[in-house]
């Protein structure tokens, strides 16, 4: 079974929560989400070491890392020949070799953690204020569904298009206007359970009375534009597996451990 994994079960691994007889059968890929979050979580200043473990987690037990920023790889389903501009995580790898071949014992000088925390921070502040603005329409878009079909009829309406309109806008600011999908004949089941798992996030949060938009949702839900119907996709948060469970088209990608 190949399975891609959210960031959590790097950490699950590493701490134990996940013993490696639980993944058996099972060939784990990691993602440039993965690598992306660990590099700017606040657990670097927190814990270093904590992270060391996942990083050390991923790097042992991953069949294979998917590079691609999510953008990119979503592009490259219909343009193969598209050529990536995001090779961040190249820097982010050598980052993380360094950071394995630390010695727990050994402190980060004071230089080094103000680097760390500017880089958590800038970060941190850019996801929160994407948050924010999803969080700001909330109230309105709620207060006209209570007030035209409710809450049931809204849940039934078919927002599959607004959603590939969407990922159209993050792909022409990726590729700097470069690439425009063809929607109509993209292939749409190879993204299938980022598809319809972002549709019912966002069904649960535009009905429900004060339910918001995390800092960290974008990456969670783009983390599964890696998984195909040939994979499945590994996560430790309740919210996720509530919602892919919770669909009859995306639980079949749910793997259990």
């Amino acid at each position: 079974m190949k399975v891609i994994c959210d960031t959590n079960i790097w950490y699950d691994i590493a701490t134990g929560k996940i013993k490696k007889e639980q993944l058996a059968g099972m060939e784990l890929y990691s993602s440039y989400v993965n690598l992306f979050e660990l590099a700017k979580t606040p657990n670097l200043v927190i814990d270093w070491k904590l992270v060391k473990a996942a990083v050390r987690a991923l790097h042992d037990n991953s069949k294979g890392i998917y590079e691609t920023n999510p953008i990119e790889f979503i592009i490259q389903k219909q343009y193969p020949d598209y050529k990536a501009k995001d090779n961040s995580y190249k820097q982010i790898l050598i980052g993380f070799e360094d950071l394995m071949d630390r010695p727990d014992t050994e402190e980060i000088t004071q230089e080094v953690k103000e680097k760390m925390q500017k880089s958590v921070d800038e970060f941190a502040e850019a996801a929160q204020k994407s948050a924010d603005n999803v969080n700001a329409k909330l109230p309105v878009i709620r207060e006209k569904i209570k007030e035209t079909i409710g809450k049931k009829e809204h849940r039934k309406i078919v927002s599959y298009p607004l959603i590939y309109d969407v990922i159209n806008v993050f792909v022409g600011q990726q590729s700097q206007g470069e690439i425009s999908l063809d929607i109509e004949n993209y292939p749409w089941g190879e993204i299938e359970l980022l598809v319809k798992t972002w549709d019912g996030y966002f069904k649960d949060l535009e009905v429900s009375g004060n339910q918001k938009f995390q800092p960290n949702d974008w990456q969670d839900i783009f983390v599964m534009s890696y998984v195909n119907p040939e994979y499945k996709f590994l996560t430790s948060e309740g919210k996720w597996k509530r919602l892919i469970e919770g669909n009859a088209d995306t639980k079949k990608y749910l793997a259990a451990i």
